[in-house]
């Protein structure tokens, strides 16, 4: 899976639920602890889009 392709899923996931622990995202989406995190940091760094994020202790959640 692309980059861009998995940020809009974390991004849905997030969106859907408020609040997603990398462990889930791991799982779901099939890469690494570290590919998570990085995909959320660079998320949050762009503003996570329209919905926007924001990293936590263990995960994403939405943004304020």
């Amino acid at each position: 899976m692309i980059p861009v392709e998995r940020h809009q899923q974390i991004l849905a996931l997030v969106a859907e639920r408020g609040v997603v622990s990398i462990a889930e995202l791991t799982e779901r989406l099939a890469v690494s602890h570290m590919t998570i995190r990085r995909d959320l940091q660079k998320l949050e760094e762009q503003g996570g889009g329209d919905r926007g994020i924001r990293r936590g202790a263990g995960g994403g959640a939405a943004g304020d």
